[in-house]
């Protein structure tokens, strides 16, 4: 379980840089490479520039969120069994996916 909670620690890290470069420095036109690149966000000028701005928040937001896991969880009651991993591999999937999650939720409700 340490194992896994250390890659917990670590993809918040790399999603919260991430998500902190991409809030410095969007891409500013619409690429195949670099960004958040979905259907809806290459839709338009305007949907690429919004979800780029988006999705770097939500990085932050979910690199937040997954160090604090990362932190936490060897104080849980319960950590080093394995009957908790199955919750917690859920919790950790679910933070991955949030930002894109939300991002398109934005980009629909927005667009």
């Amino acid at each position: 379980m340490d194992d896994l909670l250390m890659v917990v620690f670590i993809a918040g890290i790399f999603y919260f840089v991430i998500g902190w470069f991409f809030k410095l420095r969007p891409p500013k036109k619409i690429n195949p490479r670099v960004g958040y690149r979905t259907k809806r966000s290459k839709s338009s000028q305007e949907a690429w520039e919004f979800a780029q701005r988006y999705s770097a928040v939500a990085l932050q937001w979910a690199g937040m969120g997954l160090i604090a896991l990362g932190l936490i969880a060897p104080y849980l009651p319960g950590v080093g069994k394995s009957n908790l991993a199955i919750p917690f591999v859920g919790l950790f999937s679910l933070l991955i996916i949030s930002p894109i999650v939300a991002t398109e939720l934005a980009l629909k409700k927005r667009l």
